[in-house]
């Protein structure tokens, strides 16, 4: 993940929808544990905000599945994300 901006738009989109899958486990919360405490939470934080609408409508779901998926831990913890950046992330992604 550290070198996604370098991928392909495709293999991107690919890679954030494996994320958002397995974001979305609803068996426990581990899974969404795991991506909070990856560097990945805040790379995917980032293309949410700011590529392409394809590409920030796959990193959303990741988002949106922690969310809805994870416990309260694990949404505090989202909303902690990189000072906050998660609620202007979440608006910007409701226009």
């Amino acid at each position: 993940m550290d070198n996604m901006h370098a991928c392909s738009p495709k293999s991107l989109k690919e890679c954030l929808w494996t994320i958002s899958n397995i974001t979305a486990s609803q068996s426990s919360t581990k899974y969404q544990r795991a991506f909070l405490q990856s560097s990945i939470a805040s790379k995917v934080l980032s293309l949410a905000n700011s590529a392409s609408p394809d590409i920030a409508a796959e990193a959303l779901w990741s988002i949106c599945n922690t969310v809805t998926c994870g416990g309260l831990d694990e949404r505090r913890d989202l909303f902690s994300l990189e000072h906050g950046e998660c609620v202007p992330v979440l608006v910007n992604g409701l226009s």
